[in-house]
């Protein structure tokens, strides 16, 4: 994660006029695999459920006909109708939205506990070399490090992908990357005023270069 460091290093040259730097999140801070297989385990050991079951149920709701939901819709889909399987007398979408909420949160826990070792200090070097600069994340999932004790003091806000007036546009689109952009005031990006840092060469170099 040596690109973090140099941003911070580099703070008194070029990019001392930066008033927006964005981070990606999945497999730029922390492993994605370990972390969703982490918090796919939690909910079906909570439910009681075979995790490639609520995959495989996943993967229903996101392919049935009509618009496509979102991943956190389609999870949800997947844990009601596991519910209604057991229980069919009523509706179960409050208590589908609450292990969907257990979820999130066990993904939260364990991408904090599987940060890339020194991504946390290098965002913290980033924050405290740029005090003007606002500090955000733009993702396609549902990672948000104002949720992560060893990341909340460095970010302003986070966008996702998922979230509603963005979703179904994901990176590479420019729609997240708008959003942030809008958020924090800026208007018409240069690289002189803006900077993204991820790993994925097509949804983060590419299209953030693309816009400025």
């Amino acid at each position: 994660r040596m690109y973090m460091l140099l941003l911070s290093a580099s703070s008194a040259g070029a990019l001392a006029s930066l008033r927006l730097i964005t981070f990606d999140l999945d497999d730029t801070l922390w492993p994605t695999g370990p972390v969703v297989r982490a918090a796919n385990a939690k909910l079906a050991s909570a439910l009681g459920a075979d995790e490639d079951d609520l995959q495989a149920r996943l993967k229903d709701a996101r392919s049935a006909g009509g618009p496509k939901p979102s991943y956190s819709e389609a999870r949800i889909i997947a844990v009601e109708s596991f519910l209604l399987e057991r229980d069919p007398s009523g509706s179960r979408r409050a208590e589908a939205e609450g292990f969907f909420e257990m979820w999130l949160a066990e993904r939260h826990a364990a991408a904090g506990r599987l940060l890339f070792e020194g991504a946390a200090e290098a965002v913290a070097a980033v924050r405290r070399d740029h005090p003007a600069a606002v500090l955000a994340a733009v993702t396609n999932g549902r990672g948000d490090p104002l949720a992560m004790p060893a990341l909340a003091a460095c970010f302003d806000f986070s966008v996702s992908a998922e979230d509603g007036g963005i979703y179904p546009e994901r990176k590479p689109a420019a729609a997240p990357f708008l959003a942030a952009l809008r958020r924090a005031g800026v208007q018409r990006p240069t690289p002189a005023s803006w900077c993204h840092v991820g790993d994925d060469l097509i949804n983060d170099v590419r299209a953030a270069k693309r816009l400025g």
